[in-house]
């Protein structure tokens, strides 16, 4: 993963750079109960102008891109380069895998993380807590999204700078950009 300037990658995907960006990711899969809440909800996103970059996976690709036709808004199966989305990106809507918790705080970014209720263990769920207890996300559960607590946090994140700085200040501050270095030493260490 690569960091570029936001305003710079957001020219990079035509994205106009006054305006917020939202990037939609449920991992190279997609998430379709995000994806078709974000669908239902779309108008939402289209009155208040916001842009969107959304990676739907190879299943609702179909779906969105035939039904959503906006300039605001670009939909891709799958981002190979995903440093630029995430550079560009303003808020990050995504599940919370270990992974992508690991890019998002690397990238510096604000985040609303929606744990796969299903994951072993209710890992997700352990995970976003975690996060949101150090200032980093905010955390909706997969069954609070018809209650439009997703749209009503990026009002709030986007209607008041502060909190959208202290999202991004605190992703940084919990980022461990060298844990796979520092995995892999405890793990020689044990081996030896």
């Amino acid at each position: 993963l690569i960091i570029k300037d936001k305003k710079k990658a957001k020219e990079e995907m035509n994205f106009n750079t006054r305006k917020k960006l939202i990037f939609i990711v449920g991992g190279s899969q997609g998430a379709r109960p995000i994806n078709m809440h974000v669908f239902n909800n779309i108008n939402f996103y289209i009155k208040n102008d916001f842009q969107i970059i959304w990676q739907s996976g190879s299943n609702d690709y179909e779906l969105l891109h035939t039904n959503i036709k906006n300039e605001n808004i670009i939909i891709e199966s799958f981002i190979n380069n995903i440093s630029v989305p995430y550079s560009a990106a303003d808020i990050v809507i995504s599940r919370a895998g270990a992974l992508a918790i690991s890019e998002l705080t690397f990238m510096k970014k604000a985040m609303i993380l929606i744990p796969f209720p299903q994951a072993a263990d209710n890992h997700q769920f352990i995970n976003a807590k975690t996060i949101e207890s150090h200032g980093a996300c905010k955390l909706i559960k997969q069954q609070d999204l018809f209650a439009g607590k997703l749209e009503l946090y990026i009002q709030e994140i986007f209607n008041n700078e502060n909190i959208l700085q202290s999202l991004e200040k605190n992703s940084k501050l919990i980022s461990k950009p060298n844990a796979s270095k520092t995995i892999s030493k405890e793990i020689t260490k044990y081996i030896s």
